[in-house]
Formats: C-alpha cells, structure tokens, sequence
C-alpha cells in the first residue's frame, strides 16, 4: 500500500474550474476479482466539461477532491451571476423596445 505522503505534492487547482463532478464505479476485468460478482471499485472522482465541443473528463485526486469541488462551485456561481446579468440587458432591451413602439404610435397618433 501507497502511503499518500509518498505520492507526488498534488497541482494547485485553479480557482473558477468550469463542469461538473462525478463519481465512478469501475470494473477492473480481472476474472477472480470482487468486482466481477458485482462489488465495484471507487468511486473514482473525476470532472467533466465541455472544452472545444467536446466533452472532457479528467480523474480528480482525492487529496483536491474538496480544492476542486470548491473551485467548480465558484465556477457555478459566477456563471450564474453572468446568466443573471444577460437576462437584465434582455429585459432592458425588450422594454427600449416596446417604449420606441409606443412613442412611434402616439407621434403617429398626434399627426407629427
């Protein structure tokens, strides 16, 4: 057994990781293993986002399991504010929109 102080010092996570976490059950495909009477291995953690079209996933160290899950949350809550912050120039737009309609139809209106 590996002790985790002989494991390499883990890469710093970078803040605001965009995707998701998952957890994993695997089946290694040894013959006589317990995983092949159904008792899986894991959960094996990893992340999954979309870079290029495409999904990526990458496995997550358990020792910046929590670095990482904190960094994919602030990446969620940053998008949100973005979403939220479309949504407001949306409706601003909409209502420049509908004030321009009305002005036109009551200078219409008044014959000017």
């Amino acid at each position: 057994m590996i002790n985790i102080s002989d494991k390499p010092a883990p890469k710093t996570v970078p803040a605001g990781m965009p995707g998701h976490l998952e957890a994993k059950y695997v089946r290694c495909g040894k013959p006589r293993c317990r995983c092949a009477r159904g008792e899986l291995h894991g959960p094996y953690y990893r992340r999954a986002y979309w870079a290029g079209g495409q999904r990526q996933r990458c496995y997550v160290r358990l020792d910046t399991l929590d670095t990482t899950r904190e960094a994919v949350a602030e990446w969620r809550a940053e998008r949100e504010k973005q979403r939220t912050g479309r949504m407001t120039v949306r409706a601003f737009r909409a209502l420049v929109r509908a004030y321009r309609l009305l002005s036109a139809d009551v200078i219409g209106a008044l014959g000017g």
